[in-house]
């Protein structure tokens, strides 16, 4: 099965956090908000421009760091997952998982000939997942 993940951030800093996630398998998506865990304070605000969603948007509709952990650990087990941009995918995962106090049982893998390739993003994380996952089906991967 291809799995393919996408985040969101607060920004592009080593303070920045996930504040979003994207999944897509076969027949399958996730999308959560997630709440900033008490110690994530970087904001910044053209990343809020590009993603359009809000801080209080998150305090009020975004899910625990725990519970997001949580589920895509059940959903993806011990499953690699596919992501356009290992370096950053990989830093806020590790966030999100510091935040929750576990470890993903799943191991992120960069897209093969897409890493960091920029096309139509449209900054949220599961339309840019479901993107991904469309031009890895259409490679046959």
């Amino acid at each position: 099965m291809v799995w393919v993940i996408d985040f969101e951030a607060s920004g592009l800093d080593d303070d920045s956090y996930p504040i979003e996630v994207g999944l897509v398998g076969d027949n399958f998506e996730y999308q959560a908000l997630i709440r900033p865990d008490s110690d994530w304070n970087f904001w910044d605000d053209f990343a809020a421009e590009t993603h359009g969603i809000s801080q209080p948007e998150l305090l009020s509709n975004g899910l625990p760091c725990s519970k997001v952990s949580n589920d895509l650990n059940v959903f993806l087990g011990s499953s690699q997952v596919f992501c356009d941009s290992l370096p950053w995918d990989k830093f806020w995962l590790s966030r999100l998982y510091e935040g929750s106090g576990i470890q993903p049982s799943f191991n992120l893998i960069a897209a093969p000939y897409l890493e960091d390739e920029g096309g139509d993003r449209a900054h949220r994380a599961l339309e840019d997942a479901r993107r991904l996952y469309a031009l890895l089906e259409s490679m046959k991967m």
